[in-house]
């Protein structure tokens, strides 16, 4: 009797556990946990100056359809990431070890170590 419990606890364990690992593939923003990545700080000015200077250029990346933008997602590795602008850093120092892309009409911060979004601007 002892026996089955314990393989029907295994059992539900290992599926739950593939449950998780499926969700979070279907939707890689699914993990996201904004309180794991740097508060830049930036003032609603900054961060309109920097998505008017992005968005102007005409670099536009298309994301994949479950893609959901968040604070502490990792990026999929089919956008490209972009240096910050010179003009950018040399105004707000706090972003220079921060590349960006843009996507969906939305800027993203990202920490190319480990592709995690650190802020988004639209």
């Amino acid at each position: 009797m002892r026996k089955g419990l314990r393989q029907a606890a295994v059992a539900l364990a290992l599926f739950g556990s593939i449950g998780l690992s499926v969700a979070q593939e279907a939707n890689p923003a699914a993990e996201a946990n904004p309180a794991a990545v740097p508060d830049l700080k930036l003032t609603p000015a900054q961060k309109q100056t920097i998505y008017s200077s992005i968005s102007n250029q005409k670099q536009k990346e298309t994301a994949p359809p479950t893609f959901r933008a968040a604070v502490g997602a990792i990026v999929p590795p089919n956008v490209e990431l972009q240096p910050m602008p010179k003009a950018i850093v040399d105004l707000m120092p706090a972003v220079k070890d921060y590349q960006y892309a843009m996507v969906a009409n939305q800027v993203l911060l990202v920490d190319p170590k480990d592709k995690k979004i650190v802020d988004i601007i639209n």
